[in-house]
């Protein structure tokens, strides 16, 4: 079995030192050598949101709203708060596609109230209304 934060250390160490492109190499092989259905193994949400930091890191807003997508297989297991609905929200908010982003942003505020948009873009909040 895979150690995922084992596995993520390294990666993590890639992301302070900004080399992302390599850290996000690592992080798509490390997806794929998960067993399917991934959301089943311990800690993997977190590559998810690696992935999505990593891709916004770099720019690249359509690899990490597919990085957010994967992530929404965990709502509702593993993240019973809203967690996912709110990543794929701030994805969507930042490639500029206001109704998925107040789409989610709104399900995050149905399942959470307003727990995960403190200290965060107040039009996030907006969205949700």
């Amino acid at each position: 079995m895979i150690d995922v934060m084992t596995e993520l250390e390294p990666i993590g160490a890639l992301f302070t030192a900004a080399n992302y492109q390599a850290g996000l190499k690592l992080l798509a092989e490390l997806w794929h050598r998960i067993p399917a259905p991934q959301e089943s193994v311990n800690n993997s949400y977190l590559i998810v949101s690696y992935g999505v930091a990593f891709s916004r890191k770099i720019g690249d807003l359509d690899l990490a709203w597919d990085w957010a997508l994967r992530g929404l297989a965990y709502s509702g297991g593993f993240n019973l708060g809203g967690e996912s609905e709110f990543l794929a929200g701030e994805v969507a908010f930042a490639r500029g596609d206001y109704k998925a982003a107040g789409d989610y942003f709104r399900l995050t505020r149905k399942i959470s109230g307003k727990r995960l948009f403190r200290d965060k873009n107040p039009k996030y909040w907006e969205l949700a209304a």
